[in-house]
């Protein structure tokens, strides 16, 4: 079953979009649909199927468990941690990142501001439109 659907294109997305029909030997309508349908299925892969990547996982569980030790003795600065343990620190993160890259050319190391709270909050405030002013 299809449902019959009108849409506007901009001209040169519609001429485009023709002449890869033209191309294809296809019909304008078959082209479209085999595009957006092609865009959901990687949209789908995209959002629905990531999974977290492991390696990254273990330093952030490494950083949450280190927490309490790295307030007290690291509070405002910046630290790596790479395999579970802490690797250096620094005030400077530009400093930090110089000698990271040097010493983990091709590893993951977690590199992260100590703060009170070990993950940030964030708040994100939207604006309000009065609408009939």
């Amino acid at each position: 079953m299809a449902k019959q659907v009108t849409l506007e294109l901009p001209d040169l997305l519609y001429a485009r979009a023709q002449e890869l029909a033209d191309q294809q030997k296809q019909g304008i309508t078959e082209v479209i649909t085999d595009l957006l349908n092609e865009a959901l299925i990687v949209g789908e892969q995209t959002v629905g199927e990531t999974k977290p990547d492991p390696t990254v996982q273990r330093e952030v569980n490494a950083y949450l468990e280190m927490h309490p030790r790295l307030i007290r003795d690291y509070l405002g600065k910046y630290v790596a941690i790479f395999q579970g343990k802490l690797v250096d620190q620094d005030t400077n993160f530009s400093t930090l990142m110089r000698r990271i890259e040097v010493q983990y050319p091709t590893d993951f190391v977690l590199v992260k501001k100590v703060e009170n709270e070990p993950i940030r909050t964030i708040t994100v405030r939207s604006p309000r439109y009065i609408l009939g002013e």
